[in-house]
């Protein structure tokens, strides 16, 4: 803890880099791990920290070379060959999942691409198909090959939400997931999460919205659905009128929650305006302040906006 807090300050790596010179594989492990500490610093201001880090990934010391393509990672997410040594250690000794090694190639996101095979198949293993799909998740549409496995995945409780989202960040070429996702739509707990992936799939809106207006009859789900339609992106553009008539009959949650679901909708939903600015002579904090988030959040006109957040 004190080196991490030591690398923060320039003397403190000047420090670690002077006695990393003379230190033992060993003490290297640790003093190269403190730099991890530095992950949100520019690489071009860590020209050192790195060339050190990338001298160790030529040891023949396997907990150094680990190490050094953990903090690699975190140094420099685009250093693609940190992923290739980061393959051999996704595992430990026991054979569990060593979750440092597994958390670094998400760092690299589409960079962890040479690991892409083994993701694959750690979605076969129950205790580490979670943390498979925060790695292809962060991989994105590099991660393609991933997609029929994921799309088995939905069914899962402990693996449904990650699975959502990396089919999510694929994108068009996760269609093929459609059918599975609608079916997710009809679960509470589920709903907006499938909502947010179909629409980033750019799934067509005949499908999606019938399922979800379906359950605008359903007091239980009612809500749940309205705040789905917000996460569709584009694919939400068509239900734009449901959710203005929502904000009209007079049921403060209801109409707190149809407005904050205009905001994630971005500049689809560009054009509410003025329906948001209606909703400002309720005297519901819940209802001001999901208004007042999604004003900001559709790039409302200024001279719409600001006169009702003045009030």
């Amino acid at each position: 803890a004190l080196l991490r807090r030591g690398v923060m300050r320039p003397a403190g790596r000047a420090a670690l880099l002077k006695a990393a010179a003379t230190a033992s594989d060993t003490d290297k492990v640790k003093l190269i791990g403190a730099l991890n500490a530095l992950y949100q610093t520019p690489k071009e201001e860590l020209a050192a920290e790195i060339a050190l880090v990338r001298e160790a990934l030529q040891s023949d010391d396997a907990a150094l070379k680990r190490q050094a393509a953990i903090t690699l990672a975190h140094l420099d997410p685009e250093a693609e060959d940190a992923a290739v040594i980061l393959r051999g250690h996704l595992k430990n000794e026991r054979g569990n999942l060593d979750y440092n090694s597994v958390h670094a190639l998400r760092l690299l996101g589409p960079n962890a691409k040479p690991a892409l095979d083994d993701m694959i198949k750690l979605l076969d293993d129950e205790r580490a198909a979670y943390n498979a799909l925060n790695v292809l998740e962060a991989m994105g549409p590099e991660a393609a090959p991933a997609i029929p496995k994921a799309t088995e995945l939905l069914a899962g409780d402990q693996t449904f939400y990650p699975a959502a989202k990396f089919l999510g960040s694929v994108g068009p070429a996760a269609k093929p997931a459609i059918p599975e996702l609608l079916a997710q739509l009809d679960h509470p707990r589920r709903m907006q999460q499938a909502a947010a992936a179909l629409g980033k799939i750019e799934a067509p809106s005949d499908q999606v919205l019938p399922v979800l207006y379906k359950h605008l009859r359903d007091p239980h789900l009612r809500d749940p659905a309205v705040a789905a339609l917000g996460d569709l992106g584009e694919t939400g553009r068509d239900a734009l009128p449901v959710l203005h008539k929502a904000m009209k009959l007079g049921d403060p949650e209801l109409t707190a929650v149809a407005a904050g679901a205009l905001g994630p909708l971005g500049d689809v939903a560009s054009g509410s305006a003025d329906e948001l600015v209606n909703v400002f002579s309720s005297t519901d904090v819940q209802v001001l302040t999901f208004a007042a988030c999604s004003l900001g959040r559709i790039s409302a006109p200024p001279e719409r906006a600001v006169p009702a957040l003045a009030k």
